[in-house]
């Protein structure tokens, strides 16, 4: 593998998403701020589910595999199960007021992964077909090149090449 699709995958899918992700993320604990909710570790939390629901959408746009949903729905089995245990447990009753935020920042930021995620594979999707485009016409362009070499050659001899 070569540095550049490294390098192309960090600054076209990466970086843009984590951006967004920890913005939205970083917004959403703001208004949760805003509204009065204070709770120890409420932004990251906040911060978590937003990187969680991003990631989840994104991967689910970018993706043409049945594997995805089967990854998706792991993942929000797990999420569903934390929001549950934060609720049943009395050790955790200060993210209680932070859990609707969490959840918001969770279907917001996975709605923008999904939409993130298809304009990357529709961009992608164009990108190789307008390469295929253009090795095909460097093909022909050889071929035609290599009969009219092999014409000019058998003129050469003093053989006329007929056309069948």
């Amino acid at each position: 593998m070569q540095f550049n699709y490294l390098w192309r995958a960090f600054y076209q899918a990466f970086l843009p998403c984590f951006v967004a992700f920890f913005l939205g993320g970083a917004a959403l604990g703001i208004v949760a701020r805003l509204a009065g909710i204070r709770p120890r570790g409420g932004f990251s939390l906040i911060t978590a589910f937003a990187f969680l629901g991003g990631i989840l959408g994104y991967s689910s746009g970018n993706s043409r595999e049945p594997a995805i949903v089967a990854l998706s729905t792991g993942m929000i089995t797990v999420s569903t199960f934390i929001v549950g245990y934060v609720f049943s447990k009395d050790a955790y009753s200060h993210l209680k007021d932070v859990m609707p935020y969490c959840l918001l920042a969770m279907l917001l930021l996975g709605f923008f992964g999904l939409f993130a995620g298809s304009y990357n594979r529709r961009a992608n999707d164009n990108y190789y077909r307008e390469l295929a485009i253009k090795e095909e016409a460097e093909r022909t362009q050889r071929l035609t090149d290599i009969e009219i070499d092999k014409w000019k050659r058998l003129k050469d001899l003093g053989i006329s090449p007929t056309m069948k």
